[in-house]
This record gives C-alpha cells, structure tokens and sequence, in this order.
C-alpha cells in the first residue's frame, strides 16, 4: 500500500498509517502522532482511567482537528 499523499503526485512511497480519521494510508512524512488520553466515566462512581493511547493522523486531519 502507499501513500495517498503522494499518490496524488504520481510517486509511490510505502504507507506505514492508516489515518484515524479518514482512513487514508500516510507515510512517515504525511503522519502526525498525538496522544489521547483515555478515561472511561460511569454513570455513577469514580470514572476509570486507563493508559493514554495513541492516535495517528494524516495531515489534513490533524489540521481539522488542531
């Protein structure tokens, strides 16, 4: 699989993403990585906090969502 990005500029570069939002193959230029932190809230109680997870974009979604 490669690039969409570059793709579009008839250059094929290996994907190593697929974008979180999207759903677009991005290569290690066209990646951004961002940590989410992960808490769970109940109904009722004490919420539950887990590990931060990480979540990978391609540019154009990290833009939208900055």
């Amino acid at each position: 699989m490669y690039c969409y990005e570059d793709a579009k500029n008839d250059v094929q570069v290996p994907a190593v993403a697929l974008c979180r939002g999207c759903g677009a193959a991005v290569c290690a230029g066209h990646l951004r990585e961002t940590v989410t932190e992960n808490v769970v809230r109940n109904g009722v109680g004490a919420p539950t906090v887990r590990p931060d997870g990480r979540a990978l974009a391609c540019l154009t979604c990290s833009a939208v969502a900055a």
